[in-house]
């Protein structure tokens, strides 16, 4: 795929500066997603910023190496964007000052944050319960630390194999959506 990397790995800390900045981080996660090249105005659309607006974030992120410029388009009027790799790890452990940790968070969580609230509008709207869309879980497991890892192994190990799926599907194939997931499992750590 043109040169793209596997992994992108972000644990520098002047990476995660600027990513933590909601609309880059929609912009990054949408190139990244669709593994399509994209112009500003494009993802201006998606952020609900203007297209000039849009410019500085993508070269924020470029100066930094999360997207790259891609091949002129049809008409090469337009710079086109795209991410440098086919995913993304983020290295929050790498983020020494633990307020830009939680902005590092938030900026991940807001887009998450806006789909639950516009998904549970459309929902009331419709009068649906979610035809197979899931959107918040949260539960509590009473689990050995063993039990705990093995846990996390078997659900990376789902995801994994979906995303799998989905990085070796045409773009264009039939009938898809995206669906967007968090997974967090987290132990209290604390002993009565």
């Amino acid at each position: 795929m043109d040169g793209k990397a596997e992994v992108l790995e972000l644990d520098d800390a002047a990476q995660l500066a600027v990513i933590a900045s909601p609309v880059r981080f929609i912009a990054f996660e949408e190139l990244f997603a669709t593994q399509a090249p994209m112009t500003a105005t494009q993802l201006a659309r998606r952020t609900r910023v203007s297209p000039s607006s849009m410019s500085y974030h993508l070269r924020e992120l470029q100066r930094v190496g999360l997207v790259r410029r891609a091949a002129a388009g049809e008409d090469g009027r337009e710079r086109l964007w795209e991410a440098p790799a086919l995913r993304y790890d983020i290295r929050l452990s790498a983020v020494d000052d633990p307020a830009g940790r939680l902005a590092l968070v938030d900026a991940y969580l807001s887009p998450l944050r806006a789909r639950i609230a516009a998904t549970l509008e459309r929902r009331a709207r419709e009068g649906s319960d979610g035809d197979g869309e899931h959107a918040l879980g949260m539960g509590r497991l009473s689990l050995t630390r063993e039990e705990m890892v093995a846990l996390q192994a078997e659900v990376a190990a789902v995801w994994h194999r979906y995303e799998e799926i989905g990085w070796s599907r045409e773009p264009a194939a039939g009938d898809l959506v995206t669906a967007h997931y968090v997974w967090s499992l987290l132990s209290d750590d604390q002993q009565s």
